[in-house]
């Protein structure tokens, strides 16, 4: 494996550890806009962050104390550069203007920073602030919700600021409890991310990498006065556009993931032949669905978990979650690498949880309601449970799908160039994607000895890589061989490699040669007769069935609404929006009808603002969220 260069490999360091929660920043994003730790520096660094390091009581504990900030005023100023002149609210002669005030008054209840820091040099179409600063008492949970009073909303102080960053416009911010220091991005209309810097880290030398990150982004030169290619604000959005990348690469392993699951199925075929007897006789394509099936019901699962969607509590965590599942098999695979492929545990664990989210369950803390649906039923592929459609299930019959297996496939799923994925900030277009690329394959049962050949990537997307077999290969006059091949796998062969082929007179021979064209993802070795391979087809260009990039659909459905919004005049009423009738006559992923929700919430915002009649907003929507729910329902 190509070494990182060092400064990628620092930036991954500190993620590492950190763990952000959504998508922040990223290594890659920061590497390239040129921003690097100055590791010399670091030990003097620390050393003026211990001297504002101070033991602070923890709230509701008189007796326990922490390593904490105590004078947050002083701390940005000293520690951070912030100039005085910039800063307004605590300890300042200026305080928080209203601008920066959000009221709720269904809840009794104002939010508002305890520092708002002003731009060196405000833009006339952006926002004067560059970031909100909020503090907490001591040592509150930034997750835990609270409410100050009967009334108040019950929320925790993290979602609460969110909100603040949302309502005034920011969208950039940082929230501190003494002892950790969390930043905060919430972009408009997007998913919020955000990073937690722990005081009593960094003040230890193993905490150091993790010391530079944090000054390294807020400091003055950062936030105030870098380039515009190393300004926080700019890191933060050029973070969010590496996603198209994540999403690409992404769409690659779930298809690794694929592959996978395929030869943990065939293998657990060959240890109880019946695993796959019924699907084999009566529809192999079957086994192709009910896989993708599985694949589909991982990434939804993994959405609603990293949401939030999904039960809390020790019970769900621990014996049914996905992201539980994956760190045991981690763990175990540490322990018992070689093992791996000769345990048999996570499969059954998982089809509990998949009945689990079918049927609903009401067990102890463990509550869920049945949610029923397509992707879930248990008996459209009956064999994913070893068991036949008129078969009652049995925790004798079930496939031996290995430890291992499942191990891989949740790899591919959840870590990507070493980071964990947060499938959180994924939008809807992007799971789109990943669904588009393991879609139009069908099952081959190889009539000879076969091999996976790399595909082309055509257009940004992710090749398939088509199977080919020897033996029919071979039946081919020698003239007529790479031609044969070209039409059948896209793959051309010339000069040596072509005479060698058509030499070629055994299986062997022909591997020979095209050991380098392999997809050793799809087929780590030849595929012996008998067995199973995934064969791309022309289902998904037949049935039109591609995925639709934001960038696409956001400048064809502005330019759609125009003329039907300008018939309402200058300010249209919320009525007049919310009575329009739209419809996509061929509508598919439902790229367009997610396109015109979110512009048409943008307009209905609007008019709330200028007419009124907005509902009661819950304390867990913003207002564009809101809008966004109320045009879908209607």
């Amino acid at each position: 494996m190509a070494q990182q260069p060092p400064e990628i490999a620092d930036h991954k360091a500190w993620l590492g550890y950190l763990q952000p929660e959504g998508l922040v920043v990223t290594a890659q994003a920061l590497a390239d806009s040129g921003v690097q730790i100055d590791k010399g520096l670091l030990p003097q660094l620390q050393e003026r962050f211990k001297e504002l390091v101070t033991t602070i009581p923890l709230e509701g504990a008189e007796e326990d104390t922490a390593a904490g900030i105590a004078n947050l005023t002083l701390f940005c100023e000293e520690f951070l550069g912030w100039p005085a002149r910039f800063m307004v609210g605590e300890h300042r002669p200026e305080p928080i203007p209203d601008d920066l005030t959000v009221a709720l008054p269904d809840f009794e209840e104002t939010l508002s920073p305890t520092i708002a820091l002003r731009r060196f040099e405000p833009k006339a179409d952006a926002s004067p602030w560059v970031l909100l600063v909020q503090r907490i008492p001591n040592g509150r949970d930034l997750d835990q919700n609270h409410a100050a009073h009967p009334r108040a909303w019950d929320a925790s102080p993290s979602k609460k600021f969110e909100r603040l960053l949302r309502d005034t416009k920011v969208h950039v911010g940082v929230i501190t409890n003494g002892t950790h220091f969390r930043l905060v991005y919430a972009p408009a209309k997007e998913n919020s991310g955000h990073v937690t810097f722990p005081v009593q880290a960094m003040t230890e030398v193993g905490g150091r990498l993790i010391l530079g990150a944090f000054h390294t982004l807020l400091r003055a030169q950062t936030v105030l006065n870098a380039p515009d290619r190393q300004h926080l604000h700019r890191l933060l959005a050029v973070s969010r556009e590496y996603q198209a990348t994540v999403s690409t690469q992404l769409a690659e392993q779930v298809l690794f993931a694929l592959y996978e699951l395929l030869r943990g199925f065939q293998a657990a075929h060959d240890v109880k032949g019946k695993v796959l007897d019924h699907p084999l006789r009566n529809n192999p394509n079957q086994i192709y669905e009910g896989l993708l099936t599985v694949l589909l019901r991982l990434v939804f699962l993994l959405f609603a978990e990293d949401r939030g969607l999904m039960p809390g509590g020790r019970t769900y965590s621990r014996h049914y979650s996905i992201h539980g599942l994956f760190e045991k098999l981690r763990a175990d695979h540490e322990k018992f690498a070689e093992q791996m492929d000769g345990r048999y545990g996570a499969w059954p664990r998982l089809l509990a949880l998949f009945r689990v989210v079918y049927n609903g369950c009401r067990h102890g803390e463990l509550t869920m309601p049945a949610r029923h649906g397509h992707l879930f039923d248990p008996d459209r592929f009956p064999f994913l449970e070893g068991r036949t459609p008129h078969e009652a299930h049995s925790p004798d019959n079930l496939p031996m799908v290995s430890d291992g297996t499942l191990c891989r496939v949740l790899q591919n799923l959840m870590i990507l160039d070493g980071e964990r994925i947060s499938y959180r900030t994924l939008d809807v277009e992007e799971i789109g994607s990943v669904y588009q690329t393991i879609m139009g394959f069908g099952i081959l049962v190889s009539p000879g000895t076969a091999v996976a050949l790399r595909g082309k990537r055509k257009n940004g997307g992710v090749p398939a890589a088509p199977i080919i077999v020897i033996e029919e290969l071979l039946t081919q006059p020698s003239k007529d061989r790479a031609k044969w091949l070209k039409e059948a796998s896209d793959q051309a062969l010339s000069g040596e490699a072509e005479k060698q082929l058509k030499r070629a007179s055994t299986v062997d021979d022909v591997l020979a040669v095209l050991g380098t064209k392999m997809d050793r993802n799809a087929s780590p070795s030849a595929i012996p007769r008998g067995k199973l391979a995934l064969q791309p087809t022309d289902e998904r260009r037949r049935s039109g069935s591609h995925y639709t990039p934001r960038s696409f659909t956001e400048p064809i459905v502005r330019k759609t609404l125009e003329p039907i919004l300008k018939r309402f005049g200058e300010q249209p009423t919320p009525a007049q929006i919310l009575e329009l009738k739209i419809c996509d006559i061929a509508v598919g992923s439902a790229a367009f009808l997610v396109e015109t929700c979110r512009q048409l919430a943008d307009v209905l915002v609007h008019a709330w603002r200028v007419h009124g009649g907005r509902p009661t907003l819950p304390p867990d929507e913003t207002e564009e969220l809101l809008a966004m729910r109320t045009i879908a329902q209607r």
